[in-house]
Protein backbone atom coordinates (compact mmCIF):
# COMPACT_ATOMS: atom_id res chain seq x y z
CA UNK A 1 0.00 0.00 0.00
CA UNK A 2 3.08 2.40 0.57
CA UNK A 3 3.97 2.15 -2.84
CA UNK A 4 0.49 2.35 -4.49
CA UNK A 5 -0.08 5.73 -2.34
CA UNK A 6 3.20 6.83 -3.80
CA UNK A 7 2.55 6.19 -7.14
CA UNK A 8 -0.90 7.59 -6.99
CA UNK A 9 0.76 11.71 -6.64
CA UNK A 10 0.77 11.82 -10.71
CA UNK A 11 3.25 14.38 -10.42
CA UNK A 12 5.90 11.97 -9.01
CA UNK A 13 5.08 9.28 -11.29
CA UNK A 14 5.94 11.61 -14.74
CA UNK A 15 9.29 12.73 -12.86
CA UNK A 16 9.66 9.02 -11.63
CA UNK A 17 9.07 7.50 -15.15
CA UNK A 18 11.18 10.32 -16.70
CA UNK A 19 14.38 9.92 -14.75
CA UNK A 20 14.62 6.11 -14.43
CA UNK A 21 14.34 3.16 -17.45
CA UNK A 22 11.28 0.77 -17.00
CA UNK A 23 12.22 -2.40 -15.01
CA UNK A 24 9.30 -4.75 -16.32
CA UNK A 25 10.64 -7.77 -14.81
CA UNK A 26 10.85 -5.91 -11.27
CA UNK A 27 7.51 -4.26 -11.24
CA UNK A 28 5.95 -7.72 -11.95
CA UNK A 29 7.08 -9.00 -8.78
CA UNK A 30 6.26 -5.81 -6.86
CA UNK A 31 2.74 -6.33 -8.12
CA UNK A 32 2.89 -9.75 -6.85
CA UNK A 33 2.61 -8.20 -3.28
CA UNK A 34 -0.41 -6.22 -4.00
CA UNK A 35 -3.91 -7.10 -2.95
CA UNK A 36 -6.36 -6.78 -6.04
CA UNK A 37 -8.09 -3.59 -5.37
CA UNK A 38 -4.28 -2.15 -5.20
CA UNK A 39 -3.38 -3.63 -8.26
CA UNK A 40 -6.38 -2.10 -10.13
CA UNK A 41 -5.47 0.97 -8.96
CA UNK A 42 -1.86 0.63 -10.38
CA UNK A 43 -2.58 -0.37 -13.58
CA UNK A 44 -4.91 2.78 -13.82
CA UNK A 45 -1.78 5.48 -12.99
CA UNK A 46 -0.60 4.59 -16.77
CA UNK A 47 -0.80 2.38 -20.16
CA UNK A 48 2.77 0.82 -19.21
CA UNK A 49 1.61 0.08 -15.53
CA UNK A 50 -1.51 -1.17 -16.93
CA UNK A 51 0.48 -3.54 -19.48
CA UNK A 52 2.14 -4.68 -16.46
CA UNK A 53 -0.22 -5.27 -14.27
CA UNK A 54 -2.60 -6.97 -16.62
CA UNK A 55 -0.03 -10.33 -17.17
CA UNK A 56 -1.36 -13.11 -16.58
CA UNK A 57 1.36 -14.31 -14.01
CA UNK A 58 0.50 -11.19 -11.92
CA UNK A 59 -3.52 -12.37 -11.39
CA UNK A 60 -3.08 -16.53 -10.88
CA UNK A 61 -0.24 -15.03 -8.42
CA UNK A 62 -2.94 -13.03 -6.33
CA UNK A 63 -5.57 -15.52 -6.98
CA UNK A 64 -3.79 -18.29 -5.89
CA UNK A 65 -2.18 -17.00 -2.85
CA UNK A 66 -4.88 -15.09 -1.73
CA UNK A 67 -7.58 -18.33 -2.12
CA UNK A 68 -4.82 -20.32 -0.12
CA UNK A 69 -5.23 -23.30 -2.72
CA UNK A 70 -2.51 -24.78 -5.55
CA UNK A 71 -2.09 -24.26 -8.98
CA UNK A 72 -4.50 -25.67 -10.56
CA UNK A 73 -3.06 -26.48 -13.73
CA UNK A 74 -4.71 -25.34 -16.98
CA UNK A 75 -7.91 -22.74 -16.81
CA UNK A 76 -10.33 -21.62 -19.92
CA UNK A 77 -10.43 -18.21 -18.54
CA UNK A 78 -8.84 -15.51 -17.70
CA UNK A 79 -6.81 -15.03 -14.20
CA UNK A 80 -8.13 -11.61 -13.78
CA UNK A 81 -11.85 -12.55 -14.19
CA UNK A 82 -11.12 -15.91 -11.81
CA UNK A 83 -9.92 -12.97 -9.14
CA UNK A 84 -13.13 -11.36 -9.60
CA UNK A 85 -15.57 -14.04 -9.86
CA UNK A 86 -13.85 -15.04 -6.67
CA UNK A 87 -13.70 -11.99 -4.72
CA UNK A 88 -16.62 -9.82 -5.94
CA UNK A 89 -19.25 -10.33 -3.61
CA UNK A 90 -21.41 -12.72 -5.60
CA UNK A 91 -22.69 -16.08 -4.64
CA UNK A 92 -24.84 -18.66 -7.07
CA UNK A 93 -28.02 -16.83 -5.68
CA UNK A 94 -27.36 -13.31 -6.88
CA UNK A 95 -28.20 -14.85 -10.00
CA UNK A 96 -31.23 -16.87 -9.58
CA UNK A 97 -34.21 -17.14 -7.19
CA UNK A 98 -32.70 -14.18 -5.40
CA UNK A 99 -36.46 -13.64 -3.73
CA UNK A 100 -35.65 -17.02 -1.88
CA UNK A 101 -32.19 -16.07 -0.50
CA UNK A 102 -32.09 -15.09 2.82
CA UNK A 103 -28.24 -14.61 4.19
CA UNK A 104 -24.79 -16.50 3.23
CA UNK A 105 -21.43 -16.15 4.22
CA UNK A 106 -18.47 -17.23 2.32
CA UNK A 107 -16.43 -20.41 3.73
CA UNK A 108 -13.15 -19.78 1.49
CA UNK A 109 -11.52 -22.11 -1.96
CA UNK A 110 -10.28 -25.74 -1.77
CA UNK A 111 -9.49 -28.42 -4.66
CA UNK A 112 -10.56 -31.03 -6.76
CA UNK A 113 -7.39 -32.89 -7.63
CA UNK A 114 -9.37 -35.81 -8.79
CA UNK A 115 -12.88 -36.28 -10.86
CA UNK A 116 -14.76 -37.93 -7.41
CA UNK A 117 -15.77 -36.39 -4.74
CA UNK A 118 -17.61 -37.87 -1.74
CA UNK A 119 -20.95 -35.97 -0.73
CA UNK A 120 -22.17 -36.70 2.86
CA UNK A 121 -24.23 -35.22 5.62
CA UNK A 122 -22.43 -37.57 7.87
CA UNK A 123 -19.10 -36.09 9.65
CA UNK A 124 -18.31 -38.51 11.96
CA UNK A 125 -14.83 -40.77 11.48
CA UNK A 126 -13.90 -42.92 9.80
CA UNK A 127 -16.25 -41.93 6.56
CA UNK A 128 -17.13 -44.73 4.71
CA UNK A 129 -18.05 -45.08 0.97
CA UNK A 130 -20.82 -47.47 0.70
CA UNK A 131 -21.74 -48.86 -2.57
CA UNK A 132 -25.69 -49.81 -3.73
CA UNK A 133 -27.00 -50.08 -6.60
CA UNK A 134 -27.59 -46.24 -7.34
CA UNK A 135 -26.72 -42.75 -6.46
CA UNK A 136 -30.70 -42.25 -5.22
CA UNK A 137 -30.33 -45.12 -2.98
CA UNK A 138 -26.87 -44.76 -1.77
CA UNK A 139 -28.39 -40.92 -0.51
CA UNK A 140 -31.44 -42.48 0.64
CA UNK A 141 -30.22 -45.42 3.25
CA UNK A 142 -27.05 -43.30 4.29
CA UNK A 143 -27.06 -39.88 3.48
CA UNK A 144 -23.38 -40.15 0.98
CA UNK A 145 -22.63 -40.52 -2.04
CA UNK A 146 -20.01 -40.65 -4.42
CA UNK A 147 -20.15 -38.64 -7.54
CA UNK A 148 -18.24 -38.64 -10.51
CA UNK A 149 -16.70 -36.38 -13.49
CA UNK A 150 -16.38 -33.48 -11.00
CA UNK A 151 -14.36 -30.27 -12.89
CA UNK A 152 -10.72 -30.41 -11.26
CA UNK A 153 -9.22 -27.33 -10.35
CA UNK A 154 -10.23 -24.42 -7.43
CA UNK A 155 -13.85 -24.60 -6.31
CA UNK A 156 -15.86 -21.82 -3.76
CA UNK A 157 -17.74 -22.95 -0.78
CA UNK A 158 -20.43 -21.25 0.81
CA UNK A 159 -22.91 -21.19 3.66
CA UNK A 160 -26.85 -20.01 2.55
CA UNK A 161 -29.38 -19.79 4.30
CA UNK A 162 -32.46 -19.77 1.78
CA UNK A 163 -36.29 -20.09 1.60
CA UNK A 164 -38.08 -22.90 -0.97
CA UNK A 165 -39.37 -23.60 -3.20
CA UNK A 166 -35.65 -23.53 -4.50
CA UNK A 167 -33.31 -26.55 -6.07
CA UNK A 168 -36.01 -28.36 -7.75
CA UNK A 169 -38.36 -26.03 -8.87
CA UNK A 170 -41.36 -26.92 -6.65
CA UNK A 171 -40.29 -30.13 -5.25
CA UNK A 172 -38.60 -28.28 -2.04
CA UNK A 173 -40.17 -27.03 0.73
CA UNK A 174 -38.99 -25.21 3.71
CA UNK A 175 -36.28 -22.95 5.11
CA UNK A 176 -32.93 -24.86 4.53
CA UNK A 177 -29.52 -24.72 5.42
CA UNK A 178 -27.35 -25.08 1.71
CA UNK A 179 -23.67 -25.92 1.40
CA UNK A 180 -23.21 -24.28 -1.95
CA UNK A 181 -19.64 -25.20 -3.81
CA UNK A 182 -18.74 -24.12 -7.01
CA UNK A 183 -16.03 -24.64 -9.64
CA UNK A 184 -14.11 -20.93 -9.71
CA UNK A 185 -15.30 -20.75 -13.68
CA UNK A 186 -19.20 -21.29 -13.47
CA UNK A 187 -20.36 -17.75 -13.44
CA UNK A 188 -18.12 -17.13 -16.44
CA UNK A 189 -19.70 -19.94 -18.47
CA UNK A 190 -21.92 -19.51 -20.86
CA UNK A 191 -24.09 -22.28 -20.26
CA UNK A 192 -24.52 -21.00 -16.43
CA UNK A 193 -25.13 -17.33 -17.83
CA UNK A 194 -27.97 -18.16 -20.37
CA UNK A 195 -29.80 -20.37 -17.60
CA UNK A 196 -29.24 -23.74 -19.73
CA UNK A 197 -27.34 -25.51 -16.97
CA UNK A 198 -29.62 -26.15 -13.77
CA UNK A 199 -29.66 -28.45 -10.36
CA UNK A 200 -30.65 -31.86 -10.92
CA UNK A 201 -31.46 -33.69 -7.67
CA UNK A 202 -29.41 -36.90 -7.18
CA UNK A 203 -31.23 -38.18 -3.88
CA UNK A 204 -32.88 -37.46 -0.37
CA UNK A 205 -32.04 -38.82 3.15
CA UNK A 206 -34.42 -38.12 5.73
CA UNK A 207 -33.40 -38.73 9.60
CA UNK A 208 -36.33 -39.34 11.50
CA UNK A 209 -35.14 -38.90 15.08
CA UNK A 210 -33.54 -36.03 17.21
CA UNK A 211 -30.42 -34.22 15.41
CA UNK A 212 -27.66 -32.73 17.46
CA UNK A 213 -26.48 -30.81 14.21
CA UNK A 214 -27.01 -30.19 10.53
CA UNK A 215 -23.36 -31.19 9.14
CA UNK A 216 -22.63 -31.47 5.05
CA UNK A 217 -19.16 -32.36 3.90
CA UNK A 218 -17.52 -32.07 0.11
CA UNK A 219 -14.27 -34.43 0.03
CA UNK A 220 -11.93 -35.18 -3.13
CA UNK A 221 -12.12 -39.10 -2.80
CA UNK A 222 -7.97 -39.03 -3.73
CA UNK A 223 -7.67 -37.14 -0.64
CA UNK A 224 -9.90 -38.13 2.01
CA UNK A 225 -6.89 -39.60 4.01
CA UNK A 226 -4.95 -36.93 3.80
CA UNK A 227 -3.68 -35.42 7.34
CA UNK A 228 -5.29 -31.54 5.82
CA UNK A 229 -8.52 -33.56 5.62
CA UNK A 230 -8.63 -35.35 9.16
CA UNK A 231 -8.76 -31.81 10.50
CA UNK A 232 -12.02 -30.94 8.77
CA UNK A 233 -13.30 -34.52 10.56
CA UNK A 234 -11.75 -33.37 13.59
CA UNK A 235 -15.34 -32.08 15.28
CA UNK A 236 -14.40 -31.36 18.71
CA UNK A 237 -12.14 -28.77 17.56
CA UNK A 238 -14.64 -26.41 15.25
CA UNK A 239 -18.23 -26.82 15.53
CA UNK A 240 -18.45 -25.13 19.04
CA UNK A 241 -20.14 -26.04 22.70
CA UNK A 242 -23.42 -27.73 22.19
CA UNK A 243 -25.19 -24.62 23.16
CA UNK A 244 -23.44 -22.57 20.51
CA UNK A 245 -26.01 -22.06 17.92
CA UNK A 246 -24.07 -20.26 15.52
CA UNK A 247 -23.00 -21.88 12.34
CA UNK A 248 -19.48 -23.55 11.89
CA UNK A 249 -17.67 -24.16 8.65
CA UNK A 250 -13.93 -25.97 8.22
CA UNK A 251 -11.69 -25.83 4.86
CA UNK A 252 -8.94 -27.78 4.41
CA UNK A 253 -7.15 -28.09 0.97
CA UNK A 254 -9.26 -30.57 -0.13
CA UNK A 255 -12.34 -30.87 1.41
CA UNK A 256 -14.88 -28.64 3.68
CA UNK A 257 -17.31 -29.31 5.95
CA UNK A 258 -20.50 -26.87 7.98
CA UNK A 259 -21.66 -27.37 11.16
CA UNK A 260 -24.94 -26.06 12.62
CA UNK A 261 -25.63 -27.28 16.50
CA UNK A 262 -29.45 -28.02 16.77
CA UNK A 263 -32.08 -27.42 19.63
CA UNK A 264 -34.67 -29.78 19.80
CA UNK A 265 -36.00 -31.71 16.44
CA UNK A 266 -37.78 -34.72 15.23
CA UNK A 267 -34.84 -35.23 12.41
CA UNK A 268 -33.20 -33.74 9.48
CA UNK A 269 -34.38 -33.81 5.85
CA UNK A 270 -31.36 -33.88 3.14
CA UNK A 271 -31.18 -33.36 -0.39
CA UNK A 272 -28.06 -33.87 -2.98
CA UNK A 273 -28.17 -31.52 -5.85
CA UNK A 274 -25.48 -30.93 -8.76
CA UNK A 275 -25.40 -28.88 -11.66
CA UNK A 276 -24.04 -30.68 -14.99
CA UNK A 277 -21.72 -28.41 -17.71
CA UNK A 278 -23.33 -29.12 -21.42
CA UNK A 279 -20.45 -30.19 -23.21
CA UNK A 280 -19.45 -33.42 -21.29
CA UNK A 281 -21.67 -33.70 -18.30
CA UNK A 282 -18.89 -32.41 -15.95
CA UNK A 283 -20.27 -31.25 -12.57
CA UNK A 284 -19.56 -27.72 -11.13
CA UNK A 285 -21.80 -27.36 -8.44
CA UNK A 286 -22.39 -29.41 -5.59
CA UNK A 287 -25.42 -28.31 -3.32
CA UNK A 288 -26.20 -30.19 -0.01
CA UNK A 289 -29.25 -28.64 1.66
CA UNK A 290 -30.76 -29.31 5.16
CA UNK A 291 -34.02 -28.59 6.92
CA UNK A 292 -35.41 -29.62 10.17
CA UNK A 293 -38.45 -31.83 10.50
CA UNK A 294 -41.41 -31.52 13.26
CA UNK A 295 -43.85 -33.46 13.22
CA UNK A 296 -47.08 -32.12 14.33
CA UNK A 297 -50.16 -34.74 13.88
CA UNK A 298 -53.83 -33.53 14.68
CA UNK A 299 -54.10 -34.14 18.18
CA UNK A 300 -56.75 -34.10 20.55
CA UNK A 301 -58.12 -33.41 24.11
CA UNK A 302 -59.88 -37.02 25.44
CA UNK A 303 -62.80 -37.63 23.18
CA UNK A 304 -63.77 -34.52 21.82
CA UNK A 305 -64.51 -35.38 17.84
CA UNK A 306 -62.39 -32.18 16.88
CA UNK A 307 -58.89 -32.34 15.65
CA UNK A 308 -56.39 -30.14 17.00
CA UNK A 309 -54.30 -28.67 14.24
CA UNK A 310 -52.60 -25.78 13.03
CA UNK A 311 -52.74 -23.07 13.34
CA UNK A 312 -54.11 -24.68 17.19
CA UNK A 313 -51.83 -26.77 19.03
CA UNK A 314 -51.62 -28.00 22.31
CA UNK A 315 -48.92 -26.49 25.12
CA UNK A 316 -45.85 -28.97 25.71
CA UNK A 317 -46.19 -30.20 21.96
CA UNK A 318 -43.73 -28.47 19.94
CA UNK A 319 -45.92 -24.92 19.72
CA UNK A 320 -43.19 -23.04 18.63
CA UNK A 321 -43.14 -24.70 15.12
CA UNK A 322 -46.18 -26.77 14.99
CA UNK A 323 -48.74 -23.52 16.12
CA UNK A 324 -49.30 -19.75 15.33
CA UNK A 325 -49.10 -17.81 17.88
CA UNK A 326 -52.01 -16.91 20.39
CA UNK A 327 -53.28 -20.52 18.99
CA UNK A 328 -52.09 -22.28 22.00
CA UNK A 329 -54.85 -24.43 24.09
CA UNK A 330 -54.38 -26.50 27.28
CA UNK A 331 -56.04 -29.74 28.43
CA UNK A 332 -57.52 -30.13 31.15
CA UNK A 333 -57.86 -33.91 33.36
CA UNK A 334 -61.03 -34.12 32.16
CA UNK A 335 -60.14 -34.03 28.46
CA UNK A 336 -61.45 -30.91 27.78
CA UNK A 337 -59.48 -27.92 25.29
CA UNK A 338 -59.04 -24.56 27.14
CA UNK A 339 -58.56 -21.65 25.11
CA UNK A 340 -56.85 -18.12 27.11
CA UNK A 341 -58.53 -15.13 25.17
CA UNK A 342 -55.93 -11.89 26.83
CA UNK A 343 -58.06 -9.41 28.52
CA UNK A 344 -60.83 -12.11 28.62
CA UNK A 345 -59.87 -15.40 30.83
CA UNK A 346 -60.29 -19.42 29.96
CA UNK A 347 -63.21 -20.82 27.90
CA UNK A 348 -63.43 -24.22 26.88
CA UNK A 349 -63.14 -24.96 23.12
CA UNK A 350 -66.65 -27.13 21.39
CA UNK A 351 -65.57 -27.31 18.35
CA UNK A 352 -63.65 -25.71 15.71
CA UNK A 353 -64.68 -25.38 12.18
CA UNK A 354 -61.14 -24.85 9.85
CA UNK A 355 -62.52 -24.25 6.65
CA UNK A 356 -64.84 -21.32 7.95
CA UNK A 357 -61.73 -19.95 10.74
CA UNK A 358 -64.44 -20.03 13.20
CA UNK A 359 -63.94 -21.77 16.76
CA UNK A 360 -67.09 -22.46 19.40
CA UNK A 361 -66.89 -21.83 23.32
CA UNK A 362 -68.19 -22.00 26.27
CA UNK A 363 -68.08 -20.81 29.48
CA UNK A 364 -66.48 -22.83 31.72
CA UNK A 365 -69.29 -22.16 34.65
CA UNK A 366 -72.46 -22.13 32.12
CA UNK A 367 -72.93 -18.03 32.72
CA UNK A 368 -71.77 -17.18 29.43
CA UNK A 369 -73.77 -13.93 29.89
CA UNK A 370 -71.94 -12.77 33.14
CA UNK A 371 -68.57 -12.66 30.84
CA UNK A 372 -70.52 -11.17 28.05
CA UNK A 373 -71.29 -8.03 30.02
CA UNK A 374 -67.80 -7.30 30.04
CA UNK A 375 -65.89 -9.11 26.98
CA UNK A 376 -63.40 -7.60 24.90
CA UNK A 377 -60.85 -9.32 22.79
CA UNK A 378 -60.16 -6.20 20.99
CA UNK A 379 -58.91 -4.24 24.11
CA UNK A 380 -55.84 -7.21 23.39
CA UNK A 381 -54.02 -6.52 20.30
CA UNK A 382 -52.14 -10.01 20.80
CA UNK A 383 -55.51 -11.73 20.63
CA UNK A 384 -55.60 -13.38 16.74
CA UNK A 385 -59.95 -13.75 17.46
CA UNK A 386 -62.63 -11.86 17.08
CA UNK A 387 -66.34 -12.10 16.88
CA UNK A 388 -68.07 -13.22 13.70
CA UNK A 389 -70.41 -10.12 14.16
CA UNK A 390 -71.07 -7.61 17.00
CA UNK A 391 -74.46 -6.55 18.70
CA UNK A 392 -75.79 -4.17 21.02
CA UNK A 393 -77.28 -5.72 24.05
CA UNK A 394 -79.02 -3.86 27.42
CA UNK A 395 -78.90 -5.93 30.55
CA UNK A 396 -81.08 -5.09 33.31
CA UNK A 397 -82.38 -6.41 36.54
CA UNK A 398 -86.07 -6.60 38.01
CA UNK A 399 -88.06 -8.00 40.46
CA UNK A 400 -88.81 -11.54 40.33
CA UNK A 401 -92.49 -10.80 41.24
CA UNK A 402 -92.99 -8.65 38.20
CA UNK A 403 -91.07 -10.42 35.36
CA UNK A 404 -93.43 -12.31 33.71
CA UNK A 405 -92.82 -15.93 33.08
CA UNK A 406 -92.81 -16.07 29.50
CA UNK A 407 -89.81 -14.05 29.30
CA UNK A 408 -86.37 -15.27 28.82
CA UNK A 409 -84.20 -14.81 32.53
CA UNK A 410 -80.52 -14.79 32.49
CA UNK A 411 -80.88 -18.02 35.12
CA UNK A 412 -77.22 -18.03 36.45
CA UNK A 413 -77.43 -14.14 37.51
CA UNK A 414 -80.78 -14.41 38.80
CA UNK A 415 -82.34 -15.84 42.22
CA UNK A 416 -85.90 -15.68 43.68
CA UNK A 417 -86.05 -12.33 44.32
CA UNK A 418 -83.98 -10.80 41.43
CA UNK A 419 -84.09 -11.50 37.75
CA UNK A 420 -81.40 -10.48 34.97
CA UNK A 421 -82.60 -9.80 31.43
CA UNK A 422 -81.08 -8.76 28.30
CA UNK A 423 -82.34 -7.35 25.03
CA UNK A 424 -81.04 -5.81 21.95
CA UNK A 425 -84.05 -3.43 21.52
CA UNK A 426 -83.81 0.27 22.92
CA UNK A 427 -87.43 0.20 23.11
CA UNK A 428 -87.73 -2.82 25.24
CA UNK A 429 -85.22 -2.10 27.07
CA UNK A 430 -87.10 1.50 28.21
CA UNK A 431 -90.31 -0.10 28.50
CA UNK A 432 -88.96 -2.64 30.89
CA UNK A 433 -88.31 0.25 33.27
CA UNK A 434 -91.34 2.20 33.15
CA UNK A 435 -93.24 -0.56 33.13
CA UNK A 436 -91.72 -3.26 35.18
CA UNK A 437 -89.13 -1.02 37.64
CA UNK A 438 -86.63 -2.44 36.14
CA UNK A 439 -83.13 -0.79 36.71
CA UNK A 440 -80.58 -1.15 33.47
CA UNK A 441 -77.08 -3.04 34.30
CA UNK A 442 -74.83 -1.85 31.50
CA UNK A 443 -75.74 -1.51 27.45
CA UNK A 444 -72.44 -2.92 25.95
CA UNK A 445 -71.59 -4.68 22.15
CA UNK A 446 -71.70 -8.43 22.60
CA UNK A 447 -69.67 -10.54 20.47
CA UNK A 448 -72.76 -12.51 18.57
CA UNK A 449 -72.63 -15.97 16.68
CA UNK A 450 -75.26 -16.34 13.75
CA UNK A 451 -77.19 -18.12 15.75
CA UNK A 452 -78.51 -14.98 17.55
CA UNK A 453 -77.13 -12.53 15.23
CA UNK A 454 -80.98 -11.73 13.99
CA UNK A 455 -82.99 -13.02 16.93
CA UNK A 456 -86.16 -10.57 17.55
CA UNK A 457 -85.68 -7.54 19.80
CA UNK A 458 -86.95 -8.94 22.20
CA UNK A 459 -85.67 -10.75 25.64
CA UNK A 460 -82.97 -13.73 25.25
CA UNK A 461 -81.28 -15.09 27.95
CA UNK A 462 -77.80 -15.28 25.49
CA UNK A 463 -77.95 -18.97 25.77
CA UNK A 464 -75.84 -19.79 23.11
CA UNK A 465 -71.88 -20.60 22.57
CA UNK A 466 -69.89 -17.91 21.84
CA UNK A 467 -68.50 -18.10 18.35
CA UNK A 468 -64.91 -16.31 17.40
CA UNK A 469 -62.89 -16.32 14.06
CA UNK A 470 -59.72 -15.16 13.32
CA UNK A 471 -57.96 -14.01 9.67
CA UNK A 472 -54.62 -14.86 10.28
CA UNK A 473 -53.26 -17.07 9.51
CA UNK A 474 -55.65 -17.60 6.19
CA UNK A 475 -55.86 -21.26 5.65
CA UNK A 476 -59.22 -20.92 3.86
CA UNK A 477 -57.81 -21.95 0.69
CA UNK A 478 -55.56 -24.88 1.84
CA UNK A 479 -58.38 -26.37 3.16
CA UNK A 480 -60.55 -26.37 0.17
CA UNK A 481 -57.80 -27.90 -1.50
CA UNK A 482 -57.86 -30.72 1.13
CA UNK A 483 -54.32 -29.43 1.94
CA UNK A 484 -51.71 -29.26 5.33
CA UNK A 485 -51.31 -25.47 6.40
CA UNK A 486 -48.61 -25.13 8.37
CA UNK A 487 -45.11 -23.16 8.36
CA UNK A 488 -42.83 -22.49 5.54
CA UNK A 489 -40.58 -19.96 8.26
CA UNK A 490 -41.76 -19.63 11.40
CA UNK A 491 -39.13 -16.51 12.06
CA UNK A 492 -40.73 -14.76 9.72
CA UNK A 493 -44.28 -16.57 10.46
CA UNK A 494 -44.70 -17.66 6.53
CA UNK A 495 -46.95 -19.82 6.37
CA UNK A 496 -47.47 -22.94 3.06
CA UNK A 497 -49.91 -25.04 1.75
CA UNK A 498 -48.61 -28.65 2.09
CA UNK A 499 -49.75 -31.60 -0.19
CA UNK A 500 -49.68 -35.18 0.66
CA UNK A 501 -46.03 -35.29 0.31
CA UNK A 502 -45.50 -32.20 2.30
CA UNK A 503 -44.09 -30.37 -0.80
CA UNK A 504 -46.05 -27.37 -0.65
CA UNK A 505 -47.64 -25.44 -3.87
CA UNK A 506 -49.64 -28.48 -5.07
CA UNK A 507 -52.29 -29.71 -2.63
CA UNK A 508 -54.98 -31.39 -4.40
CA UNK A 509 -54.47 -34.74 -2.57
CA UNK A 510 -56.96 -35.26 0.13
CA UNK A 511 -54.28 -37.27 2.01
CA UNK A 512 -52.61 -35.20 4.75
CA UNK A 513 -48.94 -35.14 5.57
CA UNK A 514 -48.02 -33.79 8.84
CA UNK A 515 -44.49 -33.33 8.34
CA UNK A 516 -44.04 -29.61 8.67
CA UNK A 517 -40.87 -27.59 7.79
CA UNK A 518 -38.91 -25.68 10.24
CA UNK A 519 -35.59 -23.47 10.39
CA UNK A 520 -32.12 -23.46 11.77
CA UNK A 521 -31.51 -21.45 15.16
CA UNK A 522 -28.05 -20.23 15.03
CA UNK A 523 -29.27 -19.12 11.06
CA UNK A 524 -31.71 -16.78 12.77
CA UNK A 525 -34.54 -19.55 13.17
CA UNK A 526 -36.15 -21.13 16.43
Amino acid sequence: MVVVKFLMNLETIYGYLNSIRYEEDLWTEIAKFLDGKSLVMLASTSKWFHCVIMEECVWKHACLRDLHVPDPGKVTSKWINLYATAFNGCHSYTFRQQDKHIDWMRIGAFSFDSQNALLTENLIPPLKILKEKTLEKMIELNGCCVVRNIKSGIWIADLQLVRCPVCDLNTCDGTMQVLDARHIELFLSEGYQDGSWDYELLGSHHEKKQASGASAGIFDVKHIKDRSTSAVLDLKSWIGKPNDWQPKAMISRYAVAVNTNLQENEGLHVKFHVMKSGKNDEIVSIRISEQLQYDCPPSICGNYHFDIRFPFGIEGQNLQNCSYPGFGLRCDNQGRSILNLPGAGDYYVRDIDYLTQEIQLYDPSNCLPERLINFSTSSSPSSPFKAVAYRNFTFLTCSTNSVLSQLNVIGCLSNFTTSTLATSSTSVANQMTSLYGCSIINTTSVPASWAFQYQSDFLTDLNTDLVLTWDKPNCQECEVKHGVCGFNNAIIREIQCFDSHGTGQTCGDPSRSHMHSGNFSALGCP
